[in-house]
């Protein structure tokens, strides 16, 4: 306040430094200026924004105005015209249609009804002439299409600076594609238009500016020809247009060399069709058809081209016997693709998913060359006399097989035994929902053990023998699955696949099982490895190991009874050695095996090495009544021609009944 008054006294009046304008109320705005209007203590109207902020001189763009104190009532103006209308959309925005105006800038104003008003200079240009500042065709150079059928699209964009940039359609564009006579001008009145539709963003002069919107139209020409196509703009709806050809560095020249092109040809006609084979077929219920072939004759085409024609559409289909599918709905249809050339005809193939209805059914084949507009429809006996539903292939569906859920060869993956001496057993698993859970055998399944060619399918062998149900056993769930075990019997020398199958229907229908299991269905390279060898080994001694005595419940089964066998020269090498049968079996007390009847044998499987020998383990049970028993285990190396017994001592000594094993079954 002092240096103001030494101010003032130094120079009679308040000095005003340059380059700080003020506005009436005190405030700065930036590009706002010129405030007007009594104080009533309410506060003016400030612009923020305005877009799109050019457009043609003919006016009417509707523009968005944002800003703050906006009121109901508030008048815009472009220059020193009023806007044509205004829309107060809410206290920071209203939306104006600008007046016509001379080309150039002009100041925008806004007024609210107090007088306060608030305007930009410069706030909006005036396009002198068209509106449309760049545009272009973009694609395609040219389209090929038949008389009456509409065309793939074309494109064009239009870059407008405020309208076009950013994201989404600017507002305010109209576009139209349009064809005329090769060598016409788009202005001539044999030109045909059809609105365009935005299609999407792209790119201006610089990558990822969005500046440009594209906009895209398919054509349909009545008569066949050579036509030029072009794009048309416009900004001020339809009063001004701006022409566009694919030549964007002379814009906005046109040239008809710079057009793209619509070439039109008269539709072609379908000659002849005929449903090929098979002319008739059964299948199960919900399954796929085997490929069904059809074929098709079009003069000019088919018999002068390699490969398919790129305007045919082909279809097979079935539905109601005796129905016609020209006429009824109730006919499914799946499309089918080019197969071959067949002399002059073009030969198609496909297949169709059975209803899951059980019946009989019609099936055809139906051909298109207008994209499904109208179709031509073929019977087994060609489209040349017309369709008849005697002459359509004839569909037999079945009800679908009951079949097992879930399969699995289980164990061994590979063994190995003599001709026409038994294997170890396998092990084979099955599932069937509703059938397998919970404890014991599930009702209605069957199961068999087989072998045939090594790597080859289970459809082709026709050796099988029964198995019987083992154990419960789990697949996705505890014991929601059945073990099934059985042994095969080879008579010849070789190498061999082997595989369980199940049954669910009584044998009618057989799912064959691999080690992988059917979740990815059946591999014949996935079967077990059976070795069917001649071999002869010496057994040099074995006993049976442990335990010395047994106590085992009737309907029981024992503890694991251990045996070893050593073969000079074989058993010494790690692992099993290929050749050499264990069993471990019971008898009557106080007899020899090798003499006695009344022995019990069982399958023993190899345990491990043991120094010099193989161990093998193995139980005991199925007993017909309790008492006192003795057991034992046997070995053979030459596939049971002859069987060495052992007792607790070894077989060194030969067998001693008295120091066999003692079993008591209660």
């Amino acid at each position: 306040m002092i240096r103001t008054i030494l101010l003032m006294a130094a120079f009679g009046s308040l000095l005003v430094l340059p380059g700080c304008p003020s506005d009436t109320d005190g405030k700065f705005d930036g590009a706002t200026d010129g405030v007007d209007g009594d104080d009533q203590g309410l506060p003016g109207p400030i612009i923020g924004d305005i877009s799109p902020n050019r457009g043609p001189a003919a006016g009417g763009t509707v523009v968005e105005i944002t800003g703050e104190n906006f009121v109901d009532g508030i008048q815009a103006f472009f220059g020193s015209a009023e806007a044509a209308a205004v829309t107060f959309i809410n206290p920071a925005l209203i939306t104006a249609t600008t007046p016509a105006g001379d080309p150039g800038p002009v100041t925008v104003r806004v007024e609210n009804p107090d007088g306060q008003s608030s305007q930009i200079a410069g706030g909006f240009t005036y396009l002198e002439g068209e509106a449309i500042p760049w545009c272009a065709v973009d694609r395609p150079a040219s389209a090929a299409v038949f008389t009456g059928a509409a065309s793939e699209p074309f494109y064009g964009i239009v870059e407008l600076p405020g309208t076009t940039g950013g994201t989404g359609q600017g507002s305010g564009v109209t576009a139209q594609a349009g064809y005329g006579a090769d060598g016409t001008s788009p202005d001539d009145s044999g030109w045909t238009w059809v609105d365009a539709a935005y299609s999407a963003d792209v790119d201006g002069a610089e990558a990822g500016d969005l500046a440009r919107d594209e906009y895209g139209a398919s054509l349909t020409a009545a008569a066949a020809g050579d036509y030029d196509v072009a794009f048309r703009f416009s900004f001020d709806g339809g009063a001004t247009w701006t022409v566009c050809d694919m030549n964007a560095t002379d814009f906005p020249g046109y040239l008809s060399a710079d057009a793209a092109q619509l070439l039109v040809t008269d539709a072609p006609a379908i000659a002849f069709c005929i449903l090929q084979q098979p002319t008739a077929l059964t299948v199960t219920a919900g399954e796929a058809t085997e490929e069904i072939l059809g074929r098709l004759r079009i003069v000019g085409y088919t018999d002068v081209t390699s490969g398919g024609v790129d305007f045919v559409t082909a279809q097979v289909g079935y539905g109601p016997d005796g129905s016609d599918p020209a006429s009824s709905t109730a006919w499914d249809w799946n499309s089918t693709v080019f197969d071959a050339d067949t002399g002059s005809e073009d030969q198609y193939g496909g297949v169709l998913e059975a209803p899951t209805t059980p019946g009989g059914y019609d099936y055809a084949y139906r051909f298109s060359i207008d994209g499904g507009a109208a179709w031509t429809v073929c019977d087994t006996d060609g489209s040349d006399n017309g369709y008849d539903a005697a002459a359509a292939g004839s569909m037999t569906v079945e009800e679908p097989a009951v079949v097992v859920d879930w399969c699995k060869t289980q164990w061994p993956q590979e063994t190995w035994t003599g001709p026409g001496f038994p294997t170890d057993p396998f092990y084979g698993r099955v599932q069937r929902t509703g059938v397998t859970e919970g404890a014991g055998q599930g009702p209605g399944i069957l199961a068999q053990l087989g072998w045939g060619a090594r790597a080859t399918h289970p459809d082709t062998w026709s050796a099988w023998v029964d198995a019987v149900y083992f154990a419960d056993a789990d697949y996705a769930g505890v014991d929601d699955a059945d073990e099934y075990a059985s042994q095969l019997t080879v008579p010849a020398a070789g190498d061999y696949s082997a595989a369980f199958r199940f049954s669910a229907d009584g044998g009618l229908t057989w799912t064959p099982c691999d080690l992988g299991g059917t979740d990815d269905g059946f591999s014949a390279d996935d079967t077990a490895y059976l070795r069917v060898v001649v071999t002869t080994l010496a057994i040099a001694w074995c006993n049976t190991q442990w335990p010395a005595t047994l106590t085992v419940p009737l309907a029981g089964e024992s503890d694991s009874v251990y045996g070893q066998v050593f073969s000079a020269g074989a058993t010494s090498i790690p692992g099993r050695t290929m050749g050499i049968i264990a069993e471990v079996g019971y008898g009557p007390d106080g007899s020899d095996p090798a003499s006695a009847a009344g022995w019990v044998w069982k399958r023993a499987n190899y345990n491990v090495d043991v120094g010099s020998n193989d161990e093998f383990m193995g139980t005991l049970g199925g007993f017909s009544a309790a008492g006192a028993y003795d057991y034992a285990y046997r070995f053979t190396g030459d596939w049971g021609a002859t069987w060495s017994c052992c007792d607790l001592n070894g077989s060194t000594d030969g067998y001693a009944p008295a120091n066999a094993g003692s079993l008591t079954v209660e």
